[in-house]
């Protein structure tokens, strides 16, 4: 009888953290990339860029941002704009990375048997100038900053992570001391409660 109960508890535990588990997150890097699309659009949507055979871009600083500008470029073609790598195009729009960071918050667990979670905060800000050569004017200059906040596993941090690039990287928050002592303590109890009514049964 008391084999059965610590099984049945056994069992509850595993069955929760199977629930619990969410899908593969996207890296931190593939983030960044995203919101440096969501910003490019952005800039040609505000800045009033359709209907020209190409444009040329430029990202700086050119040793650090090089990471994030497949998505700007991506941005680009989805509004099939073509790209140029010479000074004739009649729009050249320059993205300047201004921040980038990863944030972490609010460790806690999923349910009394679940992962532990952590919220995450990707941030990105670039500053975005479009110079119309045809006219010779600055079309549109401007900081622009999005973000996106979502959930993962703990124990996901360090795959989501780049460990070449440390923009990708964030601090974790500390962990109280009392979560951590909650799930041994609820199955320590749990078996204590089975073997009381095993033997107020066999009484």
């Amino acid at each position: 009888m008391l084999i059965v109960l610590v099984s049945i508890v056994l069992v509850a535990y595993g069955l929760s953290q199977e629930s619990g588990e969410l899908k593969t997150p996207a890296t931190n890097l593939d983030v960044m990339r995203s919101l440096a699309r969501m910003i490019a659009d952005r800039t040609l949507k505000e800045a009033g860029v359709k209907d020209t055979p190409k444009i040329q871009i430029t990202v700086l600083p050119k040793e650090s941002a090089w990471y994030i500008e497949s998505g700007i470029i991506d941005a680009m073609r989805t509004a099939n704009l073509s790209l140029s790598d010479d000074g004739t195009a009649p729009f050249l729009i320059e993205f300047g990375l201004s921040d980038a960071r990863v944030q972490y918050s609010n460790i806690r667990k999923d349910g009394f048997f679940g992962a532990k979670l952590v919220d995450r905060k990707v941030n990105l800000r670039l500053t975005s100038k479009v110079v119309n050569r045809q006219t010779g004017i600055l079309a549109f200059s401007s900081d622009l900053e999005e973000s996106i906040t979502d959930t993962i596993e703990l124990s996901e941090v360090s795959t989501v992570e780049n460990p070449a690039i440390a923009i990708t990287k964030g601090t974790l928050p500390g962990e109280g001391f009392f979560s951590n002592l909650a799930e041994p303590l609820i199955l320590i109890g749990s078996i204590a409660v089975a073997v009381i009514l095993l033997f107020n049964v066999r009484s």
